[in-house]
């Protein structure tokens, strides 16, 4: 009984593997890059310009079809190619009846990418609360690193011991603005790349959202009386010198909002189709427009906004995805399912299992055939290893590799 116990763990293990390495080996061979389409809103057409690149070249169309040069799309796109329009001396100062200048330019530019797997991500819950008005007026990091329990404790990094007036100091300055310990989530920016530091905005544990920064060596604590009911699921803080909005938020019912500089309004963005779990984002500003792109496998939806986040217009485009081209089709016949320990979907390492592939029944009665002609070789007693038809019916060729490597002892 020992034995067969064994043999048939051997066989799980074989076969986890197999589902692990064999589509990695298969797309290796036969995957494609298929690559998303990048679209922008341009300030002279007032219209989508598409870049995709075809094969090994590239191409720009308008949503008409007609394609245009790259030097014909610097013009078009004026305040995103800026400096090489300066350099030719043909840079605009104004459109649409608007003046500008450079610095106005380079101040609204931002573009700003997330994925699925940015929001499910390890954090360590050890955070820097950088000094915000440093005298040298550069961002260094604090010799002190903050967590949050049932108090906001500073644990100097050299000795790990508790700073206890910095840890009374901020956890006082939390309670006196209403702070329910524990907290449910933390958000920041921990870095030093920036030109200034916003700190952090932390979801107490009942749903209040608190910005808490140090100034001056002074806790500055605020609670920004966001409404209770929007439960946020992820808030990406980001510094920028426009000082327009602290970060992009995202709610557990996938609506994407700013959190503004505005008494810390919030700006919901009038998107739709957007799956946190799927989709990925993709944020571009400009002096004049907002553009945000919904991005799946095999989809783009692009929304553009004014200045003031009042839909203009919208521009979507689908093609053929993984699944639907000849090798991702041919992969559903060959494999029942497939482990994965990565995923687009989250940052953490786990078993990541596909969803079942019932096109593959074929394969496996293929190779359920093969079991069989592999135990009259070995002359098994069919009667006796109908627990090993069982497992290559279910897993059809990680099954028969591995009945294959491990014979039964029942003959």
């Amino acid at each position: 009984m020992l034995v067969k116990i064994s043999r048939f763990l051997l066989i799980i293990l074989v076969i986890v593997v197999a589902s692990i390495h064999l589509p990695y080996i298969y797309w290796l061979g036969f995957g494609e890059r298929i690559p998303t389409p990048q679209v922008f809103y341009s300030p002279v057409m007032q219209k989508f310009l598409i870049y995709k690149i075809e094969g090994k070249s590239y191409e720009w169309r308008d949503t008409d079809g007609k394609n245009y040069t790259r030097k014909e799309i610097d013009s078009l796109l004026p305040f995103l190619n800026y400096r090489m329009l300066t350099s030719r001396g043909i840079m605009p100062d104004s459109l649409q009846n608007i003046k500008f200048d450079l610095k106005e330019v380079r101040l609204n530019n931002f573009n700003q990418r997330i994925r699925p797997y940015n929001i499910d991500e390890p954090q360590i819950p050890l955070y820097p609360l950088l000094e915000s008005q440093p005298e040298r007026l550069k961002l260094t990091l604090p010799e002190s690193y903050f967590r949050i329990t049932d108090k906001m404790e500073f644990i100097e990094a050299a000795t790990n011991q508790t700073d206890q007036q910095l840890t009374q100091t901020f956890t006082d300055a939390l309670k006196a603005e209403g702070f329910s310990f524990p907290p449910k989530l933390i958000f920041g920016n921990p870095t030093v790349r920036k030109a200034f530091d916003e700190g952090y905005f932390i979801v107490d544990n009942e749903n209040k959202l608190f910005h808490v920064k140090m100034i001056k060596g002074k806790p500055f604590c605020v609670n920004t009386n966001i409404p209770t009911d929007i439960r946020i699921k992820a808030f990406f803080v980001k510094e920028r010198s426009l000082r327009e909005f602290y970060g992009l938020l995202i709610t557990e019912d996938d609506q994407l909002y700013l959190l503004t500089y505005a008494n810390y309004r919030l700006q919901r963005l009038p998107v739709e189709g957007y799956t946190a779990s799927e989709n990925t984002i993709r944020f571009q500003g400009t002096l004049f427009y907002k553009t945000i792109s919904i991005i799946s496998e095999n989809h783009i939806k692009t929304f553009v906004t004014n200045r003031k986040y009042e839909l203009i217009d919208t521009y979507e485009e689908s093609w053929k995805g993984k699944y639907e081209r000849t090798a991702g089709i041919i992969s559903k016949y060959i494999f029942p399912f497939t482990i994965k320990l990565h995923s687009s979907k989250s940052k953490y390492v786990d078993f990541y299992i596909s969803s079942i592939n019932y096109s593959a029944i074929y394969a496996n009665l293929f190779f359920l055939i093969l079991a069989f002609l592999l135990m009259k070789r070995r002359k098994n007693k069919i009667s006796k290893t109908w627990d090993d038809f069982i497992i290559v019916f279910l897993t059809g060729i990680y099954g028969f590799i591995a009945i294959a490597i491990f014979e039964s002892t029942d003959t």
